[in-house]
């Protein structure tokens, strides 16, 4: 887990301080890769992969996107419109001067990824990882859906009070969710560990969380260059999109595209990082070498 002391800011076009860390050095001397988190999730959730991706010789680029982590957290659901991340993604890139960059992101992480490659043409590569084009039109049931948006989540409040007893029983400071140790895990203990944050942190989670899930990306696909290629990774014990759905919609907008299937479920890049590089070595890292 990465501190704030280390971190880079942006102060974004609504005010917002956004916080990233950029790793650079000789050694690392192939295309820039940014990691994007999924909703309500922090950069060192994908930090595995980011050293993975290290140590095939690739700098990287993380963030802790707005609402989570060390970045600002306003409870109103106009700041987490997808054009506000996407503006977010541009001006780090563009502070930093990073041209052709492989864009990697996990489930809602994908969508600001595309949208930027749509609006700059800028990035060499896409990799979506449990990633759809538009959660509500690939949930495997719309009742469920429906249930989890509108009152299932505020079972988060319920995980927030529990995880912060178990804190106070054990004399533990609650400081920053480290969410870098759930290789191997099962499902729950992600759940918990998104929710392992002071009871003050989880409006912004739930107004973003219901803005995302409005997102569509179908336009900017079909903007995305055919130039760029596009590698979506999927788990195949998912049960928050169908896969067929997903599939279907990517085929249709973006070429060239490879579409991969593992075992795992939706937090497949935090639980099984190995895989996802070794997905990543096949299919688009042989090319670049």
């Amino acid at each position: 887990m990465k501190s704030k002391q280390t971190a880079k800011k942006i102060v974004a076009a609504d005010g917002l301080n956004i916080f990233y860390w950029i790793t650079w050095n000789r050694s690392l001397r192939k295309p820039f890769a940014v990691l994007h988190p999924a909703a309500s999730m922090n950069h060192s959730s994908l930090e595995a992969l980011e050293h993975g991706l290290q140590e095939r010789s690739h700098p990287t680029v993380i963030l802790d996107p707005r609402g989570v982590g060390y970045s600002d957290k306003p409870v109103e659901r106009s700041y987490y419109s997808l054009d506000a991340f996407r503006q977010d993604l541009e001006t780090i890139l563009t502070k930093e001067g990073i041209e052709k960059p492989l864009l990697m992101g996990h489930s809602m992480g994908f969508m600001p990824l595309v949208a930027y490659a749509a609006y700059t043409t800028n990035a060499q590569q896409l990799t979506g990882i449990c990633a759809s084009y538009n959660f509500y039109a690939t949930a495997p049931s719309k009742l469920l859906f429906y249930a989890f948006d509108n009152f299932l989540r505020y079972v988060d409040y319920v995980a927030s009070i529990t995880s912060g007893l178990r804190h106070a029983i054990r004399r533990e400071q609650r400081i920053y969710p480290d969410q870098s140790q759930l290789v191997g895990s099962p499902e729950w203990k992600i759940l918990l560990a998104i929710n392992d944050v002071p009871l003050r942190e989880l409006p912004a989670h739930i107004a973003s969380g219901k803005e995302m899930l409005t997102w569509n990306i179908s336009s900017y696909l079909r903007k995305v260059s055919s130039k760029i290629p596009v590698l979506m990774i999927h788990a195949q014990q998912d049960k928050m999109i169908k896969l067929n759905l997903v599939e279907q919609e990517i085929r249709n907008h973006a070429k060239p595209i490879h579409y991969v299937i593992l075992q795992g479920r939706h937090s497949l890049p935090v639980t099984n990082p190995s895989a996802v590089l070794c997905t990543f070595d096949s299919y688009i890292y042989a090319s670049l070498t």
